[in-house]
């Protein structure tokens, strides 16, 4: 699983000691923030806003695996 699928904010069970994979991944997260932002911006189109916010995740996740390399 590469880090844009890693969950965003896992939930993990005590008991078991193992991350649960629920919710949203990171990718999705950081779109969704970037959506927000954009929103109080000009765009007037949702496809637009949408595909952009999508780009600017997996630029933001590019930039952070370069940092971990």
């Amino acid at each position: 699983m590469n880090n844009a699928d890693m969950p965003a904010m896992a939930l993990v069970e005590p008991a078991q000691l193992c991350t649960v994979n629920e919710g949203l991944s990171k990718r999705e997260h950081l779109a969704a923030m970037a959506m927000q932002a954009c929103r109080a911006d000009c765009y007037q189109n949702w496809q637009d806003l949408s595909e952009d916010a999508v780009k600017m995740a997996d630029a933001l996740l590019a930039e952070l695996a370069k940092e971990s390399e």
